[in-house]
């Protein structure tokens, strides 16, 4: 990515989401209220127009899909049904009582936009690089837009560090049970990355216990069949290796080692069942969800 550009990723994950929206059969993983707001990201810079004429044109219905194959096989329906199995969670989170969400990578995700604007008891707070909140942050704060309780802080990783810059912002309350949200960002990290990750999130922190929603990748050799022949230099051209990769049955282990304990994860075959039970077509694996909660004290 681009110092000066919006994720492209970001451009992806959304146009992928919002591709697979118009089919009936998978329409209900993608809210009437999160295509709206998606549709308006898109509509607000040159790339994000580009994106959605590809969506709705003629040309575009056959080479979004044949794009995919080549890279990676449905993924765009993985896209939707990780951000499903997400939203469910921060919201039984939120049941549970968490007042504070941060979602840190957020691209283009509508999630906290939707909860804020449904619960303004909420505190919510997107973290991500500059360029990319900058395209977010105008379409979604301009006119009526904006909303008080959703905050933007453009964290720039490869000279600013999460705590110090989190610690300095003013809308971040340390004393509220809180969730974070890291989807689709930890295989880009190293191990030694994602332990110093969960330590800042655990100082930062006041208040127990605190949630931790997230995805993980799998080793590629896991299901080949799910790994197009395209994959490695789609990822060599934009600059993003995957350097942390972990077998779902090796999270436990891994994550525990931090004061985190993980409640769950959640595989290709577990979004079918919650989500989509009578769908017969071939899903994305590799890739999971999962969660855990900290209760440990901080200590001053």
């Amino acid at each position: 990515m681009k110092d000066n550009e919006a994720s492209s990723t970001a451009y992806t994950v959304l146009q992928g989401l919002l591709f697979v929206a118009q089919k009936p059969e998978f329409s209900h993983l993608v809210s009437a209220r999160n295509r709206e707001l998606g549709t308006h990201i898109l509509q607000s810079s040159e790339q994000g127009r580009k994106r959605l004429k590809q969506i709705h044109s003629t040309v575009g219905k056959i080479l979004l899909p044949l794009m995919e194959r080549l890279i990676l096989p449905s993924i765009g329906l993985h896209y939707a049904l990780r951000k499903a199995y997400i939203e469910k969670k921060v919201r039984e989170a939120i049941d549970a009582g968490a007042t504070q969400i941060i979602n840190l990578g957020a691209g283009f995700d509508t999630l906290l936009y939707r909860l804020a604007e449904e619960n303004d008891k909420l505190n919510c707070i997107e973290i991500d690089h500059p360029a990319t909140h900058q395209v977010k942050e105008k379409a979604l704060t301009s006119g009526q837009m904006a909303l008080s309780n959703l905050h933007f802080l453009p964290v720039d990783f490869t000279h600013q560090t999460l705590q110090q810059e989190l610690e300095q912002f003013s809308a971040f309350v340390p004393q509220q049970t809180t969730v974070c949200i890291v989807e689709g960002v930890l295989m880009y990290l190293t191990p030694e990355q994602i332990y110093s990750l969960l330590q800042s999130l655990l100082d930062l922190l006041d208040s127990s216990p605190r949630h931790l929603v997230f995805t993980a990748v799998e080793p590629p050799s896991n299901h080949p069949e799910s790994y197009g022949p395209l994959l490695k230099l789609y990822l060599k051209l934009k600059g993003e290796p995957l350097n942390w990769l972990c077998d779902e049955n090796h999270l436990k282990a891994f994550i525990e080692q931090s004061d985190f304990k993980l409640q769950e994860t959640a595989n290709s075959e577990a979004f079918r069942r919650q989500f989509v039970p009578d769908c017969a077509a071939r899903l994305h694996k590799g890739e999971y969800g999962a969660c855990a909660i900290s209760c440990s004290t901080r200590e001053a």
